[in-house]
């Protein structure tokens, strides 16, 4: 199912536009999360996505984590600054840097980030949403979830798309060719997108332990 989901030619047609290419593969990390609510330690401080990548992947090159990777986060009911919206901060604000990451008592917490007074110094959007709705990120927008102070879980997904041709080692790894209009044949079949879905699975249990 999960498989059919990220082949959705709605999520496709906008990361057509806004990565550029029709050759579209999905990223080795996606995330379904549920974020408890009045629990301040589950809710990550400003980081960029890409903060992850190489302290979770020693693979990773700094070259990596400045390829572009679309991030789409949605979430499965309406959400404010009270149910844990997303805040951003632009592009803009930031001049595109790739800011060095910060441990957040990574060991138990399994949270990366950044200066967290200097991302606080950079003008911030909050993001109201409702379900249907989907916002979306590159690997280094600075964002984070506002605490959930409502009396329910918040629930949303957040998967990625990158081009074939520039693919991370995550996404290669880990992730599979999803659309290709320029040779159909190379879209990766269900089965062997499991495979690497089960080394991922394996490699995060053992890294846990």
């Amino acid at each position: 199912a999960m498989y059919k989901y990220f082949k959705n030619p709605y999520f496709l047609r906008i990361a057509e536009h806004l990565i550029g290419t029709t050759e579209l593969s999905m990223h080795g990390v996606y995330n379904g999360r549920a974020q408890p609510p009045h629990s301040p330690w589950a809710t990550p401080g400003w980081h960029q996505d890409s903060q992850f990548w190489d302290e979770d992947f020693g693979e990773e090159t700094d070259k990596a984590r400045k390829t572009h990777v679309l991030t789409l986060w949605f979430p499965l009911h309406y959400v404010d600054e009270k149910s844990g919206c997303l805040q951003v901060i632009s592009l803009e604000q930031t001049k595109g840097q790739v800011f060095p990451h910060f441990p957040q008592d990574y060991d138990n917490t399994g949270f990366l980030g950044m200066d967290q007074d200097l991302a606080n110094s950079f003008p911030k959007e909050q993001f109201y949403m409702n379900a249907g709705d989907a916002l979306a990120l590159s690997q280094i927008n600075l964002h984070k979830a506002s605490n959930n102070l409502a009396n329910q879980m918040r629930y949303s997904y957040d998967i990625r798309y990158e081009a074939t041709a520039t693919r991370t080692t995550v996404g290669k790894k880990y992730g599979f060719i999803a659309q290709s209009l320029e040779d159909p044949d190379s879209e990766t079949p269900m089965n062997e997108w499991v495979k690497r879905r089960e080394l991922f699975i394996n490699w995060e249990k053992e890294n846990k332990k």
